[in-house]
C-alpha cells in the first residue's frame, strides 16, 4: 500500500526480520530512534496505559522482597505468573476483549493457568512496559492507595500448590478479592478514572521535559481524541513544522530511487530524493545524515547507481518485502515511519476514553 501526498509516494513500512542487523540496509531506523526519543520516553510498541501501573508494581513487589525467588529464573516465573493472573482476572467477566490489545489474549480463559508460569506469550508485558520513573507517580499512587492491601493475596496466589484438590478454589476466592477494589488493576484493563487523569498528567510532563514546542500541537488530544484521525495525523506527522514529514519524505523516494537503480528503471527519482534531502537538512541542519544512505549488505553502488549485491541477487523478493512490508495495528497505515505516534495514540486513546468501562 502506498500513500501519495503532493508528488511523494510514502510506502507502508514496518520492521521486518531479515538476518541479524539487516532488516534496514540504509539505517533509517537508528535515525527514527534518535529522533523519537527526543519526543516520546517510550517506545512504539507500547498500547496499554495499565501496564505500566502493573509492570511497576510487580517491579516493586519484588524489589521491597514482599515475596521474591531465590533465583533470577525464578523471580521470572513469578513475573510470567503474576501476569497470567492479570489477563485471567480480566477474563473473568468479559471472554472477548479483542481489539484491546492485551498481551496474551489469544489465550481463552480456561486455556490460562496462572498458578504456573509455563505456555505464555515470549513478548510479555515485562519487556515492553519496564521503563523507569516514565509514570512514577501515578504507580506510587496506585502502590499506597491499592497495592499495599493486595500484597498479602498476591502471596497467597504464588504459595498456592498447583497439585492440590483445593487449589482451584483457592485461586477463585484470591481472583475476586483481587477484582473488588473499583481502582484495582485486576478489576479491568482499563484504568480507573482517577488513575486516568493522573496518567494524563504525567504524560503530559513527560512530553514537556522531552520538547516543550511538541506540547503545543497535541495539547487538544489530552481532553479528547476523536474518533477520525485525521486531526491528529494533521497535527503530528503531517505537520510542516516538525521533522516527521521531511524525513518520511526523504525515506520513501530514496527506497523509489534505489528501487529504480536495481530495476534498470531510468527516472528523476534521485532527483526528488536530493530535493527531499535539501528541504530536510533546512528544516534541521543539525541533523546528521547522509544524502546517499547506507547500503549494508544489500546493495553495492556502481557507476552512480546502487545495485543488488552478490548476496540479494536471485532472492529479490526480499527487496520487495522490505518496499511494501505491513504489520501495524491500524489498517489505514499510510506513513514509512510513525515515529512512535501510533504508541502514543494507543495510549491517548485509552486515557481520554469516557465510554463504559468494560
Amino acid at each position: 500500500m502506498s500513500y501519495l501526498t503532493d508528488d511523494f509516494i510514502i510506502y507502508t513500512v514496518n520492521k521486518e526480520e531479515f538476518d541479524e542487523g539487516e532488516r534496514d540496509p540504509f539505517k533509517f531506523d537508528d535515525i527514527v530512534e534518535k529522533i523519537s526519543d527526543k519526543y516520546f520516553p517510550f517506545s512504539g510498541t507500547i498500547a496499554k496505559p495499565i501496564y505500566f501501573i502493573f509492570v511497576s508494581f510487580v517491579n516493586r513487589f519484588l524489589q521491597e522482597k514482599e515475596f521474591v525467588g531465590k533465583t533470577k529464573k525464578q523471580n521470572s516465573e513469578i513475573k510470567i505468573k503474576l501476569e497470567k493472573l492479570l489477563v485471567y482476572c480480566w477474563k473473568y467477566k468479559t471472554l472477548n476483549l479483542r481489539s484491546q490489545r492485551i498481551i496474551g489474549n489469544r489465550f481463552s480463559k480456561q486455556d490460562i493457568e496462572p498458578l504456573t508460569s509455563n505456555n505464555w506469550v515470549k513478548q510479555t508485558s515485562f519487556k515492553i512496559y519496564t521503563t523507569p520513573d516514565t509514570f512514577s507517580k501515578t504507580s506510587e499512587f496506585y502502590w499506597q492507595q491499592i497495592g499495599i492491601k493486595q500484597i498479602d493475596l498476591l502471596k497467597e496466589f504464588l504459595i498456592i500448590n498447583k497439585s492440590s484438590p483445593s487449589a482451584d478454589k483457592e485461586l477463585q476466592l484470591i481472583v475476586k478479592q483481587l477484582m473488588a477494589r473499583r481502582k484495582s488493576i485486576f478489576a479491568n484493563h482499563l484504568l480507573e478514572t482517577n488513575l486516568k487523569k493522573r496518567f494524563l498528567i504525567e504524560l503530559r510532563n513527560a512530553l514537556v521535559k522531552r520538547n516543550t514546542k511538541y506540547l503545543a500541537y497535541v495539547s487538544e488530544f489530552f481532553n479528547h481524541l476523536p474518533d477520525n484521525s485525521e486531526q491528529f495525523w494533521k497535527q503530528t506527522l503531517e505537520n510542516p513544522e516538525l521533522p516527521f514529514l521531511y524525513l518520511n519524505r526523504w525515506f520513501s523516494t530514496v527506497v523509489q530511487a534505489v528501487n529504480d537503480d536495481v530495476s534498470s528503471n531510468p527516472t528523476s527519482a534521485w532527483n526528488k530524493a536530493n530535493k527531499a534531502f535539501d528541504t530536510l537538512k533546512k528544516f534541521n541542519p543539525y541533523l546528521k545524515i547522509d544524502r546517499t544512505p547506507n547500503r549494508g549488505n544489500w546493495f553495492e553502488f556502481k557507476n552512480g547507481k546502487y545495485q543488488f549485491t552478490d548476496k540479494l541477487k536471485g532472492n529479490e523478493e526480499i527487496w520487495r518485502k522490505y518496499m511494501s512490508r505491513q504489520g501495524e495495528v491500524d489498517a489505514n497505515i499510510r506513513f514509512f515511519y510513525s515515529f512512535r505516534h501510533y504508541a502514543f495514540k494507543h495510549l491517548l486513546q485509552e486515557l481520554t476514553y469516557s465510554g463504559k468501562e468494560i
